[in-house]
């Protein structure tokens, strides 16, 4: 058990409220917050400042943690969603979905030679598939909250041990674009042309090492809303465990980065452990900011609205981050990026920055309609 976290976490799960009066405004707000930055980031066309772009390989960009910000707090709404009896059903739906929607956009968008042979069967959709089914079916095994946080701590330190030991044997320490876990463990699963190849066909190598790291930072964020789900017996309390959480992860990802510094390409253990604590803060701010029912009536109204919009595109996560990606690959190859900045020349001032504020209000107003007529699209 990680230092500083207190055994009363380790009680039985058991959702305070009732179904209809579960939904937590923080994690929608917090989810909103994420898919704005994303909005932004992606809105700004090459040649974008560095911050806004991937690291090359060491080191860490504001782009580089939004992903894992979706990964965590998705594992905080799975940790709700599987606070009920939930059919094996919905969980297959779940994750055919998310891969079939994968090989579409695989299909559109890196076509190879039109062959099924060539179609890439790996990508970030299928790399999350993998996650939300893990996570299903840890819930029929994992019934309390020190289930979970055992769990939790274990698999973060054993996949430290283990991605320290293997960089040790391979690089001597530091991973590097030659000797690396996922060129030695998943070049031997998948073909050569299945994987990133060191950038090509996308960012992150998408093989195991990547979704054992991603899927630290999606328990971390599990935990969080397993936390979340007490906060009907005592608020207070629920709020002090979930800070006391958020710290302790802390404290781990710092411990691994003594080892292993943190980095996205192979999502390493101190990056999956320090992301998870940006996503957890954000919890702990909505739950402040959105959740506490004290306050005179005009805060509270005041607040609420303040909370809306990021509320409308929180609750339609998944299809705005997502979607914003494919809509803007599909905007920058069809008609090329020249033609694309050309269609804001009208603009005064810099047509990049017209086509950034027209991008993000596009997708914002979207998720403000779906929002207005409660249509919530999940995987």
């Amino acid at each position: 058990m990680s230092a500083g976290v207190p055994t009363a976490l380790a009680g039985e799960i058991r959702p305070a409220l009732p179904a209809s009066r579960q939904r937590l405004t923080s994690l929608d707000w917090a989810r909103g917050v994420m898919v704005l930055l994303n909005l932004v980031v992606i809105s700004v066309l090459p040649p974008s400042p560095r911050q806004l772009r991937h690291a090359d390989w060491l080191g860490v960009t504001v782009f580089d943690i939004v992903f894992p910000l979706f990964v965590c707090l998705s594992g905080c709404g799975l940790a709700f969603a599987y606070s009920r009896r939930v059919s094996a059903w919905v969980t297959a739906r779940r994750v055919s979905v998310l891969l079939v929607a994968g090989l579409l956009y695989n299909s559109v968008f890196l076509l190879g030679d039109g062959s099924l042979a060539t179609l890439r069967v790996t990508g970030p959709l299928q790399v999350y598939a993998v996650l939300v089914l893990v996570i299903a079916l840890a819930h029929v095994v994992l019934r309390t909250l020190r289930d979970w946080i055992v769990v939790t701590v274990v698999a973060c330190l054993t996949w430290a041990g283990l991605f320290w030991a293997g960089h040790q044997v391979l690089a001597g320490g530091t991973p590097t674009r030659d000797a690396n876990l996922s060129r030695a463990v998943d070049l031997r699963l998948l073909p050569a042309d299945q994987l990133y190849r060191q950038g090509e066909l996308g960012h992150d190598p998408e093989g195991l090492i990547v979704i054992t790291g991603a899927l630290v930072t999606m328990l971390v964020g599990v935990v969080a809303g397993k936390l979340l789900l007490r906060r009907g017996v005592d608020t207070v309390r629920m709020l002090v465990d979930l800070s006391v959480w958020t710290v302790s992860v802390l404290l781990l990802g710092l411990a691994t980065m003594v080892f292993i510094e943190p980095f996205k390409r192979l999502w390493t253990p101190s990056f999956a452990l320090l992301t998870a604590v940006v996503a957890l803060m954000l919890l702990v701010l909505g739950f402040l900011l959105h959740d506490q029912p004290q306050g005179p009536r005009w805060w509270l109204s005041v607040r609420d609205a303040a909370a809306q919009p990021f509320v409308a595109m929180g609750r339609n996560a998944l299809v705005l981050y997502f979607g914003s990606h494919l809509s803007l690959i599909a905007l920058s190859s069809f008609p090329g990026e020249t033609q694309l900045l050309a269609m804001f020349s009208w603009a005064w001032g810099s047509p990049r920055t017209a086509f950034a504020v027209v991008f993000v209000l596009g997708w914002f107003a979207l998720a403000w309609a779906l929002h207005r007529k409660r249509i919530y699209i999940h995987a």
